[in-house]
C-alpha cells in the first residue's frame, strides 16, 4: 500500500513549511529514512527524511509552494502502483519574487548520484558538495580517490562562489525573519551596552584540563555554563519584557550564535544552569553539526532566554550586539589575546578577553547590568571546576 508524505510538524507553533527542493525525482527509489525533501520555515531549513522505502510515485506539490502543515506532498508505493488522487490543501504558489529568494547555494543538481559510499562519507567529512567532483570509476561512478584528489586541488564549489559586482543577493526566509526582528529590536528596546574585560588565564588552564580528562569543551561551553549560573542570581536577565511587566522565565536556556554559510542561526541549550560542562559541550557539538547539516528542529531554536554570540576567532577584540528578541540580554565575546596587564610593582602579559552584554533598559538598568557582569568576570576568573560540575560549593 502505498504511503503518503506529510508536511512534517517541527514544532507546536509550526503552521506551515515551503517546498525548497525536492531530493528524489519521480520513478527515484528511496529508503526509509533517506533525506527526501528539504523544506524552510522561518526559522529553519531541514531535509525531510522518507517515511518508507519504495518508489517516489507522485509528487503533489511543487517546488516554492507553502503547505500547511500535516497535509500531504508525495507518495511513496510499489514501482507502477496506481495511487490515484491523494486530496492535498497547499495554498497557493508563492509570488515569484519570493520563490527566487532561495539561493542557488541551496539548489542541488536533480537526478540519480553515481558514487560510493567512501566516496559519499569522505565528501561529507571534507565539506565537499560531491556534485561538484568528476567520476573515473565505471560508468562515470564516483570513487573516494576522486574526492581525495578534489579536496587536494582545492577546487571550490559554486555554492562557495563570492557575490560579484552589480549582482543582486536574494535572501533566504531565515535571512528576511532575522533582519525584520533584529530591526524591531534595535528600534523598540533601548540598548546599553557594558563592556568589560577578563582575566581568562586560569579558564585556560581548566580548559585544558577538562580536554585532558576527555571533555572537549569550548570557550563558548565555558561561557554558557557561567553565564546560566549568573542568571539564577540575577533573574531579571532572564525575562522577557511586554506592556504588563517583566515576565521572569523559569528555564534557563543560552543561546549560542552560529554561522552557517550566509545564515546565521541561533541554537538553543536548554536548562543550562542544570547540566554540567559536560553536558552543555555535548549538547552544543549536537547543536552545531545539526546546524551545518540541515538537521535542527524548530524545537533546538525556541525558547533561548539569552545569547552568547562569539566573533573571537576571527580576531575581533570586542563588539557590540543587537538583542535577539524577546530576550533582554545578549552577551558579544571577543578573542582572547596576550594583553599589557598593570599588576603591583610590575607589568605583565596576560591572557584576555573582552566581554559586552547589551541589555534592555526596559527591563533591567545599568547598575544592574554591572553587577551582572562582575559576577560573570568572578567566576570566569576564579574558573571553578565545582561549578561546572555542579558540585556543592558552600556558595
Amino acid at each position: 500500500m502505498a504511503t503518503t508524505i506529510v508536511m512534517p510538524q517541527l514544532a507546536s507553533t509550526m503552521e506551515s513549511g515551503t517546498i525548497v527542493k525536492w531530493l528524489k525525482q519521480v520513478g527515484d527509489e528511496v529508503v526509509e529514512g533517506e533525506p527526501i525533501i528539504e523544506i524552510t520555515t522561518d526559522k529553519v531549513d531541514v531535509e525531510v527524511e522518507s517515511p518508507a522505502s519504495g518508489t517516489l510515485l507522485k509528487i503533489l506539490v511543487s517546488e516554492g509552494d507553502e503547505v500547511p502543515v500535516k497535509n500531504p506532498v508525495g507518495v511513496i508505493g510499489v514501482s507502477g502502483e496506481s495511487v490515484g488522487d491523494v486530496p492535498v490543501k497547499a495554498t497557493p504558489k508563492l509570488e515569484e519574487k519570493t520563490v527566487e529568494t532561495i539561493q542557488k547555494s541551496d539548489i542541488k543538481p536533480t537526478g540519480k548520484l553515481f558514487a560510493s559510499p567512501r566516496a559519499r562519507r569522505l565528501a561529507k567529512e571534507s565539506g565537499i558538495n560531491v556534485f561538484d567532483v568528476i567520476g573515473t570509476g565505471p560508468n562515470g561512478r564516483i570513487i573516494g580517490l576522486d574526492v581525495v584528489k578534489f579536496a587536494q586541488e582545492g577546487k571550490k564549489v559554486a555554492s562557495e562562489a563570492k557575490p560579484v559586482a552589480g549582482q543582486v543577493v536574494k535572501l533566504s526566509s531565515i535571512q528576511k525573519t532575522v533582519a525584520e526582528r533584529l530591526t524591531m529590536s534595535y528600534r523598540t528596546a533601548p540598548h546599553i551596552e557594558l563592556l568589560m574585560d577578563v582575566n581568562c588565564e586560569k579558564m585556560i588552564a581548566l580548559r585544558t584540563f577538562l580536554r585532558s580528562q576527555g571533555c572537549n569543551a569550548s570557550y563558548n561551553d565555558i561561557l554558557a555554563k557561567y553565564t546560566s549560573i549568573v542568571l539564577r542570581q540575577f533573574p531579571k536577565f532572564n525575562s522577557t519584557y511586554a506592556d504588563d511587566g517583566i515576565h521572569l522565565l523559569e528555564d534557563v536556556n543560552i543561546g549560542i550564535a552560529v554561522a552557517v554559510g550566509e545564515e546565521l542561526i541561533v541554537p538553543v541549550v536548554k536548562n543550562a544552569d542544570k547540566k554540567n560542562i559536560k553536558d552543555i559541550a555535548q549538547e552544543s557539538a549536537r547543536l552545531i553539526t545539526s546546524a551545518r547539516d540541515k538537521k535542527l528542529t524548530l524545537d533546538d531554536l525556541t525558547g533561548g532566554t539569552l545569547t552568547i554570540t562569539n566573533l573571537g576567532m576571527y580576531g575581533i577584540r570586542s563588539f557590540k550586539a543587537i538583542i535577539n528578541p524577546p530576550q533582554v540580554a545578549i552577551l558579544a565575546v571577543g578573542a582572547i589575546e596576550p594583553r599589557a596587564v598593570v599588576v603591583p610593582g610590575q607589568i605583565i602579559a596576560q591572557q584576555m578577553m573582552s566581554i559586552n552584554l547589551s541589555i534592555d533598559h526596559r527591563a533591567v538598568n545599568g547598575a544592574q547590568g554591572g553587577e551582572f557582569m562582575a559576577r560573570l568576570k568572578d567566576l570566569l576568573e576564579t574558573a571553578s571546576l565545582d561549578l561546572l560540575m555542579n558540585r556543592p560549593t558552600g556558595l
